[in-house]
């Protein structure tokens, strides 16, 4: 039997597929990346980026289509390649939007990270595990640029600051040492989730967990969200229990409260879904209210099957 809880939460989710209110917006300003990480879901390298200009007209039609409160997430590739980042961040600041960004943090300074304070409401950092797993999934030495850049945030007052970890089965057994890391760092969020076979990741299949190490990976993040200490949020949409071979999926926001925007323009469900999904339209060429409006039919008509009390299970991730 369903808690109230439950019941109250089924209501909420299906209340939002009929109306889809808009929320958040992943934009990918850039496909360009210094890293060559080995889990990318996007391929990111020496691919194409959107111009000052184009990501000026999206804010304004997002504008035109959406008034604040709506968040705007700035992602990539590695956002701070570009030189004018600061500029992109302000386009949508000027319209009322509360702004984050998704970074390596390989490329921050203390000027940068300075103008941030007083734009950003918050911005992530991918740490993948310690020294060595995080460089091994990262494909360079930089482990020490991302705990630099951690500190030199924290300095600059970002309101919000959160840490991004991939878990892989090179870290996997590095999680209690990780956990303490993040804590000592003093973060507000430690966002975790499984690698997906995904981008690189699926010409890499080493890195992928077994359905057990999953649950080992879950089981130990609800023991640990127990402290209190430091809040823990655990993927995307996959969660498998431990207790029931059935349960796999939780519910998922994406076309029914988020969308994202990639570096050629083309509109996505989510920042992290498969590249080889056929796009709801592109922002370039149609007006970006219309294709909220009319799009994501999947996402909003998806069915979820309700196992016991556990989790969620529906189609896999498009």
């Amino acid at each position: 039997m369903p808690s109230i809880s439950q019941l109250l939460f089924e209501l909420k989710y299906r209340l939002q597929k009929t109306v889809h209110p808009l929320h958040a917006v992943s934009i990918e300003v850039t496909g360009r990346c210094n890293l060559t990480c080995l889990h990318c879901y996007a391929e990111a390298g020496n691919k194409p980026e959107m111009s000052l200009e184009d990501i000026s007209r999206l804010a304004a039609d997002l504008h035109r289509a959406f008034r604040p409160p709506l968040h705007i997430c700035l992602t990539g590739g590695e956002p701070l390649l570009r030189k004018d980042i600061v500029d992109v961040v302000d386009c949508f600041k000027s319209k009322g939007y509360s702004v984050s960004v998704v970074t390596n943090g390989t490329l921050l300074t203390r000027c940068l990270a300075e103008a941030f304070g007083t734009r950003l409401t918050g911005i992530s950092v991918s740490l993948d595990g310690l020294t060595k797993a995080h460089n091994h999934l990262r494909g360079g030495d930089v482990f020490d640029h991302a705990l630099a850049a951690i500190k030199l945030l924290k300095a600059a007052h970002v309101p919000y600051i959160g840490i991004k970890t991939t878990v892989y089965r090179g870290n996997l057994a590095d999680i209690d040492q990780l956990y303490e890391l993040v804590l000592s760092l003093g973060v507000d969020l430690w966002h975790v989730f499984a690698v997906e076979p995904h981008g690189r990741a699926a010409d890499n299949p080493e890195l992928l967990l077994t359905q057990s190490e999953y649950a080992q990976l879950r089981d130990k993040l609800s023991l640990l969200a127990r402290d209190k200490k430091l809040r823990i949020q655990f993927g995307e949409e996959m969660v498998r229990s431990s207790s029931c071979s059935a349960c796999t999926l939780k519910r998922c926001t994406a076309g029914i409260t988020q969308m994202a925007v990639l570096n050629d323009g083309s509109v996505s469900s989510c920042i992290n879904a498969t590249r080889d999904t056929v796009p709801e339209g592109n922002v370039f060429s149609e007006n970006i209210g219309q294709i909220w409006e009319d799009g994501f039919k999947r996402n909003r008509e998806k069915v979820y099957r309700q196992c016991g009390g556990h989790h969620y299970e529906r189609p896999a991730c498009g």
